[in-house]
């Protein structure tokens, strides 16, 4: 899994909130799962993750686990 998820991100070219990444692979794996190999991905260097603090009130909120994570390729 996490091979397709950096070959996802790489394909976007821009950071992914998790919850559409998830989606978007149409993978059926479990969310904890799939967000614990993103973490694993992240304690390797090899993505990178950002909060949206603040994000605008129109969009809705991802269901649980998923939060307002964008997720990057890092640059090696």
């Amino acid at each position: 899994m996490a091979r397709e998820i950096l070959d996802h991100l790489g394909t976007a070219r821009e950071p992914v909130r998790e919850d559409i990444l998830h989606e978007r692979m149409a993978i059926s794996v479990d969310p904890e799962r799939f967000l614990g190999v993103l973490e694993q991905l992240l304690s390797e260097g090899r993505v990178g993750m950002h909060v949206d603090h603040d994000p605008p009130v129109n969009r809705p909120r991802p269901e649980r686990p998923f939060d307002f994570r964008y997720w990057h390729l890092t640059a090696r």
